[in-house]
């Protein structure tokens, strides 16, 4: 299954480029990043990212856990910046270069770099203070870790630097309100299967976590397994986080991107129903909770033509060639028993008479004779049977 999504807003690694934005995705193994030095139990979330809830004016303080997982003892450079989205949807980091005046800003570290050696761990403590004039609804920041002086590789031209974030999700109580649109669901077909793009926006104020899924429904309404890959799933999807963004006027633009690929082998093909789901809990006090109701909302069902595999192709000629030749039989039969009413007559079989005889004398071969009379071999006639037979026309004066 492959996604256009670049993040899902956990730790991950961003490259930041001279005339790119940056990205996030996952920690690798051998890398440097951090962890939430403080996560809450009951929220599994914040084991990958802060969640804050904080009044306007007020203040939190914790602490982030640098990590060095390199076999080297390393330098690793920690600032803030400010969450944004990609054009796609997905959660990214803003660069350091960029102005900060979100989370970013309102956060400071109490060290802007650290030395850790191999596998060694650093607790590093920060502030965040939320200005009183916020506003209501979720608003997002990247804690960014950086070796120092890591010059990059430079690829046509441009240098890019590889760094690792964290989320830091904080929403100011208000009038929160949490919802999801699907606004766009879309199919196309290939010769190797089936594409399914997916658009689902959040027109709400806080985060959503989303079950996002794609299902096919064969003419009986019935649940089509698909082929993922090398696995067999009834859906096509996952779980996925969408960000709240507004544009200058105040409207919501947070929205996700996604394509689903299928590569089923429909044997039969013939005509299916894709459609789309966006699952998600109702509860908008914070990101990772399910306190609220579960929510599903379905996009517009979309009918599908799969063309049928070459056997049915083949099957459904004969079908179509046997169905014909049948029809043309019953056609001549129909018109043959008209033209015998109406040109033949009976003929009495006499003593001695056999279907050659006759057949002589009416000058029509013996096995039509036979065939139309519905004679079988060895083809005996008994006197005083009635056959048919053609009149012969009188000859015109």
């Amino acid at each position: 299954m492959k996604h256009r999504l670049i993040s899902l807003g956990l730790v991950g690694a961003i490259v930041g480029a001279t005339l790119a934005g940056s990205t996030v995705g996952a920690i690798s193994s051998g890398g440097i990043g951090g962890r939430p030095a403080n996560p809450d139990l009951k929220n599994p979330r914040t084991e990958s990212i802060f969640i804050y809830t904080l009044d306007k004016g007020a203040e939190k303080k914790d602490a982030v856990n640098v990590i060095n997982n390199t076999d080297e003892t390393q330098t690793i450079e920690l600032y803030m910046v400010d969450g944004t989205i990609s054009n796609d949807g997905a959660f990214t980091c803003e660069q350091q270069a960029e102005t900060r005046d979100n989370v970013g800003k309102w956060t400071v570290l109490a060290k802007n770099e650290v030395t850790l050696e191999s596998m060694q761990t650093e607790k590093v403590e920060f502030t965040v203070n939320v200005p009183k004039d916020a506003e209501v609804g979720e608003h997002n920041g990247c804690v960014v870790f950086q070796k120092k002086d890591d010059a990059g590789q430079t690829k046509g031209g441009v240098r890019i630097q590889t760094r690792q974030a964290l989320r830091m999700a904080l929403t100011v109580p208000g009038n929160l309100y949490r919802e999801v649109a699907l606004t766009d669901f879309s199919v196309s077909q290939g010769a190797d299967g089936r594409k399914y793009h997916v658009t689902a926006k959040n027109i709400g104020n806080v985060s959503v976590d989303t079950s996002v899924r794609v299902g096919l429904r064969d003419i009986f309404g019935r649940t089509v397994e698909l082929t993922d890959g090398n696995k067999q799933v009834s859906a096509l999807g996952g779980e996925y986080p969408i960000v709240p963004q507004k544009n200058e006027s105040g409207k919501s633009t947070g929205k996700l991107q996604l394509n689903f690929e299928e590569n089923t082998k429909l044997f039969w093909g013939g005509f299916y129903t894709a459609q789309a789901s966006a699952q998600y809990n109702s509860d908008a006090s914070t990101i990772g909770s399910k306190a609220g109701r579960t929510i599903t909302k379905y996009s517009d069902e979309i009918r599908i033509f799969v063309m049928p595999s070459l056997m049915v192709l083949l099957l459904i000629l004969a079908l179509i060639l046997a169905i014909i030749a049948f029809i043309a039989w019953l056609i001549g039969r129909r018109y043959g028993a008209a033209y015998r009413e109406k040109h033949w007559g009976y003929h009495t079989v006499k003593q001695g008479e056999t279907i050659e005889s006759i057949a002589r004398a009416y000058k029509i071969k013996w096995k039509k004779l036979a065939r139309i009379n519905e004679l079988k071999a060895p083809y005996i006639i008994k006197p005083g049977r009635r056959v048919s037979v053609p009149i012969k026309r009188a000859k015109r004066k």
